[in-house]
């Protein structure tokens, strides 16, 4: 974002891609395509200041916005439809009744208490904890959700860019022209992605602080102290802003500074600069809570296949310790249809794996949800971003809160379900067609401990997959006292057939 004096015009983040890696798409004129994991923005409401969330419960802002024992932040800030918004969040975390998700929105949209744990050292770094609300999701059972589950977080590095690497600024302020319209309204989630890291021009911190690192070439707007700088190799926050600076405030703007390498004026570039405070391993070790699980080894039964005999076989199996507590899913048109009609097919189908505890409440530990997938055509054949000897973490990569408060769009990105707290998937109702599976239409949980009766339906339909008419279903279902723990299949440029795979 920039002033309204310059050629720069606000971006808003929305959903890409979620499968490819990121530097495919760092370059990208669709800024649609830009990685991200949610949006964990805050506004601190006391301060006009910039927050971010870096795990589900910890939040990072500018000691310099004013150190408080318990501070108000309100989340999504950005969004003229953060009500709407927030509740298709919550159909996503299995609030399948629509009067609880209304209700649960409108609970999550309050400013929400965090309180202070401490300031990093000298720097301009202090952190919060918030502590998580009770959620009612259907008559009489509740879940504990941090913010951070719903409002997603952006992942962290302590490691300081190298010179002239390229960085974006991640904040929530608005632009002179909208404060001017509407001087009490929204302010947006902004991305700047002009910056370079000047580690050869490193004025000294704003107000005493120590340890801060300069970039050149992104812009900041009022409200953004706190904010958050992100590496834009990765997309992943390094800094909090510790304030604007210029060395000669009367400089013209150059908007060619860092155009073709070190741009028109080299070294001597000297346009709006801002100054960060660093993260440290302190707050690296402050990103997640530590995983918990109730669950052992168990005896894994496994469903007939459902669908046609194309592709590979797979099995995605999730750790002993863990469940399978949803699924995520592509859509995309298919263009070799036998008909040539090119209507909608599932792509990719992932499963959902976490851990899940039965001693402290229905926790959704969403942090340690990972996903395990065989890949399709629409996700370039790639397993996930994050690809590696451990599953790629859920948060890395899904995104289905949208910044600018437009519908969910279609062909465009996984979807991605899970079931409330405490419960797992029982069965999955498929759409066939043509030999393989088209699509599913709904998703049934079952409690993974206690005597919930109650087996929530979350209808999915079109979100993950379709057809037109002459389409049969079938559904693969866990016996009665298991749950599933992944499943079975077979995949190539689609997926062909899904089966459960089940633990008791």
């Amino acid at each position: 974002p920039g002033d309204v004096t310059t050629s720069h015009q606000p971006l808003i983040w929305e959903p890409g891609e979620s499968w490819a890696p990121y530097i495919e798409f760092r370059n990208d004129l669709n800024l649609n395509h830009v990685r991200h994991s949610y949006l964990a923005l805050a506004e601190a409401s006391s301060s006009n200041c910039s927050a971010t969330l870096i795990s589900r419960s910890r939040l990072v802002t500018a000691n310099h916005c004013g150190s408080q024992a318990v501070k108000s932040f309100n989340f999504l800030p950005a969004s003229p439809s953060r009500q709407t918004e927030t509740e298709q969040r919550f159909r996503d975390l299995g609030f399948y009744i629509n009067s609880y998700r209304t209700q649960a929105a409108s609970q999550a949209l309050v400013a929400w208490p965090c309180t202070f744990t401490g300031q990093e050292g000298n720097r301009d770094i202090d952190y919060y904890f918030c502590a998580e609300r009770t959620f009612e999701v259907f008559p009489g059972y509740f879940v504990k959700l941090h913010p951070g589950e719903i409002f997603g977080h952006v992942d962290i590095q302590v490691a300081t860019p190298g010179d002239h690497d390229s960085t974006n600024n991640l904040t929530t302020n608005r632009t002179q022209s909208m404060a001017s319209v509407d001087p009490g309204g929204p302010r947006q989630v902004l991305l700047s992605p002009n910056g370079r890291l000047r580690a050869n021009i490193n004025p000294p911190c704003a107000e005493g602080y120590s340890v801060c690192e300069a970039t050149q070439g992104d812009d900041t707007l009022p409200g953004s102290s706190g904010g958050m700088s992100l590496a834009s190799a990765t997309n992943w926050g390094w800094a909090v802003n510790n304030r604007h600076r210029s060395f000669n405030e009367n400089d013209p703007y150059h908007a060619h500074c860092w155009i073709n390498s070190r741009g028109f004026l080299g070294s001597t570039c000297n346009d709006k600069r801002n100054m960060w405070a660093p993260f440290v391993a302190n707050t690296q070790a402050l990103q997640y809570s530590p995983r918990l699980s109730s669950l052992s080894a168990a005896f894994h039964t496994v469903q007939p296949l459902i669908g046609g005999t194309g592709g590979n076989s797979f099995t995605h199996a999730c750790g002993s310790d863990e469940v399978m507590i949803g699924v995520i899913a592509s859509t995309y048109n298919d263009q070799w249809e036998p008909n040539g009609g090119n209507s909608v097919a599932m792509g990719n189908f992932g499963v959902i794996c976490a851990p899940v505890l039965n001693s402290v409440g229905n926790y959704l530990q969403y942090d340690y949800a990972t996903v395990l997938t065989a890949t399709s055509w629409d996700t370039g054949f790639t397993y996930s971003i994050d690809s590696g000897a451990s599953p790629a973490r859920l948060n890395r990569y899904v995104s289905t809160i949208l910044s600018s408060g437009l519908d969910l769009r279609p062909f465009t990105r996984q979807e991605a379900v899970v079931c409330p707290a405490g419960f797992a998937v029982s069965s999955l109702k498929l759409i066939l067609k043509y030999a393989k599976v088209r699509g599913i239409s709904e998703i049934r949980c079952r409690s993974v401990f206690g005597s919930q009766q109650i087996e929530p339906m979350l209808l999915v339909y079109p979100r993950m997959g379709g057809a037109e008419t002459g389409t049969t279903s079938a559904v693969t279902s866990c016996p009665a006292g298991t749950v599933a723990s992944g499943a079975i299949g077979r995949a190539g440029w689609f997926t062909d057939a899904i089966g459960l795979r089940c633990r008791n």
